[in-house]
């Protein structure tokens, strides 16, 4: 989330120097998930590739596809919402339908990191 953060607000200064010369701002959506997935090389001896598969990089991927309908937003699901509750600021939106899934699935909208769980990191 710290690198997402990172993203969205670099996009900021990105998009204060570029918007008047290619018309418009850049924007990103970003969706998160957590929970197991499947990880190795798939496909064949021709086009092979390493990849994560399962239902929790499928999900990502659906609340990506809502973080693509705003601008500059990082949403996230609930199992990762679970997790980092007590790292990070959120807006809880409400539960939304998503592709494949069967029950609505409930989002938050990442707003920052918590000032009191924020641990320095130094990567020298």
């Amino acid at each position: 989330m710290r690198c997402a953060l990172a993203m969205v607000e670099r996009l900021k200064d990105i998009n204060t120097k570029v918007a008047d010369v290619i018309g418009r701002d850049i924007r990103v959506g970003i969706g998160m998930n957590f929970g197991p997935v499947i990880a190795g090389k798939l496909g064949s001896e021709e086009r092979l590739s390493y990849s994560v598969i399962g239902d929790t990089v499928n999900t990502a991927k659906r609340i990506e596809a809502l973080a693509n309908n705003e601008r500059n937003t990082i949403l996230i699901g609930e199992s990762i919402f679970t997790h980092a509750r007590h790292l990070v600021r959120t807006q809880d939106l409400p539960a939304m339908p998503l592709k494949d899934k069967k029950t609505d699935v409930k989002i938050y909208e990442v707003i920052g990191l918590r000032v009191d769980s924020v641990m320095e990191y130094d990567a020298g």
